[in-house]
């Protein structure tokens, strides 16, 4: 087993560098423009922490503990939202054309309406959509018994 203070003494320590690369890194101003540029393309925040080799950890919780960042990643995330909601229509354009398995474009529609709903569920969640035709049923019905009432006063 090596020892810590076995380490070779010439190479600098990546967890001691990282700190300030971060630092470095997050008072740039275009720095979180590129982060939400490209979620907003499609890519996940984990994929982006892997570009910049920076721990996925480190940049939720730079994102998280400043409000206006947090806006703009959640701003990102619709944006990713609608960018896989067009991802389906060119992959059923795909089908239609014979370039991918019907099988797998299934797969890879359901996954991109899953991240859709997720990201953007006022535009793409199913489950809201339900429970938005049932309160327009619930206002319906109630505006017939009122006016039904109205009728029997008259």
């Amino acid at each position: 087993m090596i020892e810590i203070n076995d380490a070779p003494k010439n190479e600098p320590n990546p967890v001691k560098n990282l700190p300030e690369k971060s630092k470095r890194l997050f008072s740039q101003d275009d720095f979180w423009d590129q982060i939400f540029y490209r979620i907003g393309e499609g890519q996940s925040l984990r994929e982006v922490s892997k570009y910049y080799k920076i721990p996925y950890t480190t940049i939720h919780d730079r994102i998280h503990s400043d409000e206006g960042i947090k806006l703009k990643y959640l701003e990102a995330l619709t944006s990713r939202a609608m960018h896989h909601a067009s991802r389906i229509e060119e992959i059923a354009l795909m089908v239609e054309q014979g370039n991918i398995e019907p099988q797998a474009a299934k797969v890879a529609i359901d996954a991109r309406k899953w991240i859709a709903s997720r990201f953007h569920p006022r535009q793409f969640s199913e489950k809201l959509f339900e429970i938005k035709k049932t309160e327009e049923k619930s206002l319906s019905k109630m505006h017939l018994e009122e006016l039904r009432k109205l009728m029997k006063t008259k």
